[in-house]
Parts: structure tokens; sequence; C-alpha cells
């Protein structure tokens, strides 16, 4: 690859089943058998891992992930007054998350 140019991919990867909710992290790592002549300059350092020798080769992104233990959450009430057209509405709701329920997903 010349100066100053780049390239983009897409991936598109299926999770394993038994993943469970949580944080997990996405690394794009060019480079990683260190055989390009290269040098970490000032310009180049991963703001990630600054400390890292060939830091610039990589970076990270943590991603969000709802797993098999996702939560079954329940509506168990909702409260609204009875108002006329035009006038302000306030509304209420009550949502749980039952532990009873969780058991079927594991």
């Amino acid at each position: 690859m010349g100066l100053n140019e780049s390239y983009s991919g897409i991936l598109n990867v299926t999770l394993p089943d038994n993943l469970t909710t949580g944080t997990y992290y996405i690394s794009a790592w060019s480079d990683s058998y260190d055989v390009v002549f290269e040098d970490t300059l000032a310009t180049n350092i991963n703001p990630d891992d600054p400390n890292e020798l060939d830091g610039n080769n990589y970076s990270a992104r943590a991603v969000q992930i709802l797993g098999k233990d996702k939560p079954d959450l329940i509506v168990s009430s909702v409260q609204a007054p009875s108002t006329q057209a035009g006038q302000p509405l306030t509304v209420s709701w009550t949502v749980q998350n039952p532990a009873s329920n969780r058991q079927r997903y594991v």
C-alpha cells in the first residue's frame, strides 16, 4: 500500500450461542507479524495504547452484546387518568424483570 493510502473492510460474524450479556471488544490489527518496516512516530501513536512500541498497528472498540441471559421484561402496571383532548396527559408505567422468568434462558 502506498503512502497516504488506506482501505476499509466489512466482516459479518456469527456470535456463539453461549455468549453472555456484557461488554466485549472488537479489534482491528494490521501487520500482526511485524514484517512491515515502520517507525511508530509521534504523529501516529495509538491514543488507546500510547506506551506500546507498535501500538499504531491496532485499535479496539467496546461493543455491548445482549446474550442468552437477556432480560424478560413484563409490564406490570400502567396508570393514565381520564382527560379531555387538548389537555396535558401524564402516563406512568412499571416494568419488571422477574428472576423466575430468566431460568428458561439458561
